[in-house]
């Protein structure tokens, strides 16, 4: 799905939006603040898409003015949504009031940070999360919202496929995980995986992790005799769920690549282009350098949960030499990244 806003005149919202659907007709949900006020069909010609074939008709365009909301100019809360997918197309913000930089969270964990989401995105004028749910195409079109001073995004993404964007203007920030919880963590949600809301994961994710959800279903994870049987025999689709999951998606464009000798140190080079990566361990870390990038009240963000369960499962999965064996990878990348981390902020505590 393609889409982008072209002006907004404070009269006049002008934008276009391409399905995905070659005939779809593309429908545009208008809000204002929580309030639904009307749907729209887009309706103007946009020539361009046509000639491209990306369109049946060409007729991806829309154009929101006084005639059509009498008040358009004193509302400065709207905000426009596809219908179909329910992604954002348009946030109007106050400019006094958003953050005026392009942030990426690249969420590195399973279970995704919801909380850090729901803290920040209200600073900038157009948000999305969990946005790996959605497609490639859809996914760079939010990059590439160049009328947009204020954006961020979040989600699992490879992010080496959107190197382009930090070399230009996004600035990305991450809270990593000690590997052996980080596959705790993974171990106990496949096995709540049934349970978990809709939303959290899209219908992809629930493609890839069905086959690793089934194998660890009957797994008793308290054992340590059943996590080492369970994890020794692991068909391929499995095992990328687990095999060092970090550095597969910081340093390959996609998570089926295969993980070659220099994994490690591109993961460690493209982390450390990072503006903010901090500890989960360490709430310190992230909180404080993430307040002050985006101009915040430290107090305002929060910590990420921990769990005494998966704690428990990450103690018994370190005296597995097939869990250090999978993660490998990622206990060099953590050991480096982790050092590097805790320098830096006991540099910057004693100034």
């Amino acid at each position: 799905m393609l889409f982008n806003l072209e002006h907004d005149t404070r009269n006049a919202i002008i934008g276009y939006l391409v399905p995905d659907g070659f005939a779809d007709r593309p429908r545009i949900i208008v809000r204002d603040g929580q309030e639904t006020l009307f749907e729209m069909e887009c309706n103007e010609m946009r020539e361009a898409v046509l000639r491209a074939g990306r369109h049946e008709t060409g007729m991806i365009g829309f154009r929101i003015d006084d005639t059509i909301l009498p008040d358009i100019e004193q509302r400065p809360e709207l905000t426009l949504w596809d219908h179909k997918s329910g992604v954002l197309i348009y946030r109007r913000a106050p400019p006094a009031s958003v953050v005026k930089k392009k942030l990426v969270r690249v969420e590195t964990q399973m279970i995704p940070f919801l909380a850090m989401d729901k803290a920040i995105k209200p600073h900038f004028q157009y948000g999305a999360d969990g946005v790996d749910r959605f497609g490639l195409e859809t996914v760079q079109q939010m990059f590439h919202l160049n009328a947009v001073p204020s954006i961020y995004l979040a989600g699992r993404l490879q992010i080496r496929t959107f190197t382009e964007f930090l070399d230009r203007d996004f600035q990305a920030i991450a809270v990593i995980n000690d590997p052996y919880m980080e596959m705790a963590e993974r171990l106990f949600l496949l096995q709540r995986f049934k349970s978990v809301p809709q939303g959290i994961f899209g219908d992809r994710d629930r493609m890839t992790f069905g086959p690793a959800v089934e194998h660890f279903a009957e797994v008793d994870i308290s054992s340590s005799a059943s996590l080492k049987d369970a994890l020794k025999v692991m068909p391929d689709p499995v095992s990328r769920i687990l095999n060092a999951p970090l550095t597969r998606q910081i340093a390959l464009s996609s998570g089926d690549e295969s993980l070659g000798p220099n994994a490690v140190p591109a993961a460690v080079d493209m982390l450390s282009r990072f503006a903010v990566v901090g500890l989960r361990e360490a709430p310190e870390t992230y909180i404080e350098p993430i307040a002050e990038l985006i101009g915040v009240e430290p107090s305002t963000l929060p910590e990420a949960s921990n769990f005494s369960q998966i704690a428990s499962i990450a103690d018994r999965l370190r005296d597995l030499p097939i869990a250090e064996k999978l993660l490998e990878k990622d206990i060099i990348v953590y050991h480096f990244a982790r050092q590097a981390i805790l320098d830096s902020y006991k540099r910057t505590a004693d100034l």
